[in-house]
């Protein structure tokens, strides 16, 4: 029997128009019951721009363990006078969310983002706010890091914050588009992260019948030939919208999109490139587990 499942980078808080409450909280439930049916027990939800407790009301019972996160994401996402704010006054504003969703829906970490290594003034001023969280609560940090995934470890490091206690989320993404690097400078580069004691989250993946992540799972498969299958974690980064009256997930690949199973399809891929159980068990729920507090 396969391990359960923990997926700890998704987006179950999607944003949808006022309206479409009963459409989305069916989608919902229907996805959320489906995933739990394939053994996933928890799912950490890392949108940083929306109130969940919208979501709790809505949802109600689910057999799954949905925890939100409080934090910020890219600065298209804030308002301009938001952007202004010092980090004092950053870190403020996330702590009155937190004990707003008190006894409404665990809070598992604290979210942060930038676009590369150099941040603008507001990253930077979120960085700080962040770390300052962590400091007073405890809660461990991930971020969105598609490049400058060492710079802003150290930065938090700097701050105050462990290295253990960072998701470094989205590093294989320099494995594309148009400042793509090589493969094997972006695995030196991941090992540098994992050396330095994060833990790394890929979801740069595809469905089953994809062949386009080969190079994601290599990466995957490598790292953990090389040890490090304790500080790896893979999810799908899921999210969805409402279209045309339906409600369909992100870059569907068609009516048997996997949706938040998506991971599970990554687990199949690299059980079949010779990944052990024990390595996948880790991977794709003690690390999880461990590193969220949801043992």
């Amino acid at each position: 029997m396969e391990s359960p499942v923990i997926l700890p980078h998704e987006h179950v808080f999607s944003r949808f128009p006022g309206g479409r409450e009963a459409l989305a909280a069916e989608f919902l439930r229907e996805e959320l019951s489906r995933a739990a049916r394939a053994g996933v027990t928890d799912i950490v939800d890392l949108t940083a721009y929306i109130d969940p407790v919208r979501y709790a009301d809505l949802i109600g019972e689910v057999p799954v363990r949905l925890h939100a996160c409080v934090g910020y994401y890219l600065s298209h996402s804030v308002s301009r006078p938001v952007r202004e704010w010092s980090a004092t006054r950053l870190e403020q504003r996330l702590l009155r969310k937190r004990a707003r969703l008190r006894g409404r829906l665990p809070v598992a970490a604290v979210k942060v983002a930038a676009h590369q290594g150099t941040l603008s003034d507001f990253e930077g001023n979120a960085f700080r706010a962040v770390a300052a969280v962590h400091r007073s609560t405890g809660l461990p940090i991930v971020t969105h890091s598609p490049s400058g995934a060492l710079e802003h470890l150290r930065l938090l490091c700097s701050l105050g914050v462990e290295p253990h206690r960072v998701m470094l989320s989205h590093p294989e993404l320099e494995l594309k588009g148009r400042r793509r690097r090589p493969f094997n400078e972006v695995l030196r580069s991941m090992r540098a992260c994992l050396d330095e004691g994060a833990l790394l989250c890929v979801t740069d993946i595809t469905p089953l019948t994809s062949t386009a992540d080969t190079a994601r799972m290599t990466l995957v498969k490598e790292l953990v030939e090389l040890g490090y299958s304790d500080r790896l974690v893979v999810s799908g980064d899921r999210s969805w919208s409402v279209r045309g009256g339906r409600v369909v997930f992100r870059g569907a690949t068609g009516p048997s999109d996997p949706g938040f199973l998506l991971a599970l399809d990554a687990r199949t891929k690299l059980a079949a490139l010779d990944v052990k159980e024990g390595d996948l068990r880790r991977v794709f729920h003690e690390n999880s587990a461990q590193f969220f507090g949801l043992i």
